[in-house]
């Protein structure tokens, strides 16, 4: 079991130092920004270094050149799901951004060089390892995996990831922190899974109807129109279990928690009632 451990938010200037350098250096150097967490909190990182393993080697991703836009968020939605099955913390410690600092720099600087390659002379990539848990590089797609999860299935993970934008509204809008709201918006956005005759949305349209629900919900009568039990927490076997290193790297997905999933007709009530804003 790993000690987990986190970096405060001071840390930045230091690693805009070393990205300048196009050399993050050792873990030994960022020691003085260090943080540990009750004594109690462990963590078996093996899963993750072998995800990350498996991710730096695999000669899809290890292109010599930078990843189109679109491999980007290929990269995304494979990586997400598998992410949140390895990395098995309760929410309250993956709310906080200095865990998901040291994580990054610990474990994640491989992923971090593939997907968002160092300019030495803008330097944009540093608050992906500092910033909040929309912003941060692993915390974006671990939270994603979370938000969009149906129990155990990660089936809208990929799809959330499919477009940059799709994310963006499906995740850091209001009604967003409504499980049943971002997958639905997802579902909408993506058009998936296909709907016949229904249109994929432009980012001018996904912007459009965000500003609609905003506008006509609060979070409260989001729950009446389509009621949803919200406690989804996941059981305490979930936490204790080490997943296999085959079970995250193999092609289907993995297994999430054994958590009750949002109803079929939540998610149709939702998206029909979006599809109608439009």
């Amino acid at each position: 079991m790993n000690r987990v451990r986190g970096y405060r938010r001071e840390i930045e200037t230091l690693l805009i130092t070393k990205l300048k350098g196009n050399d993050l250096g050792s873990l030994e150097e960022y020691e003085k920004f260090a943080v540990d967490f009750d004594e109690e909190q462990a963590l078996d990182l093996g899963p993750l270094e072998a995800l990350f393993g498996h991710l730096t080697t695999d000669s899809k991703w290890t292109v010599k050149r930078p990843l189109t836009d679109e491999e980007k968020n290929e990269l995304d939605g494979w990586l997400a799901p598998r992410l949140h099955a390895a990395v098995r913390v309760h929410r309250a410690l993956a709310a906080d951004p200095q865990f998901w600092t040291w994580l990054t720099l610990a474990y994640g600087r491989g992923y971090m060089e593939i997907r968002w390659p160092t300019d030495p002379e803008t330097v944009t990539s540093a608050w992906r390892y500092t910033g909040g848990t929309l912003r941060n590089g692993l915390a974006r797609l671990w939270w994603g995996a979370e938000m969009v999860r149906s129990g155990d299935d990660y089936q809208f993970v990929a799809p959330l990831f499919r477009r940059t934008r799709t994310a963006q509204f499906a995740l850091e809008l209001s009604y967003s922190h409504y499980r049943p709201a971002a997958i639905a918006f997802v579902k909408v956005a993506e058009n998936y899974p296909i709907r016949e005759g229904a249109p994929r949305l432009n980012d001018e349209e996904m912007k459009g109807l965000s500003k609609k629900i905003n506008a006509a919900l609060s979070l409260n009568s989001l729950e009446a129109r389509a009621a949803y039990d919200l406690d989804d927490d996941p059981t305490d076997e979930w936490y204790r279990m080490i997943p296999k290193r085959e079970e995250l790297l193999n092609e289907e997905l993995p297994q999430g928690p054994p958590s009750s999933g949002v109803p079929a007709e939540t998610l149709n009530s939702l998206e029909d009632w979006f599809r109608s804003l439009l």
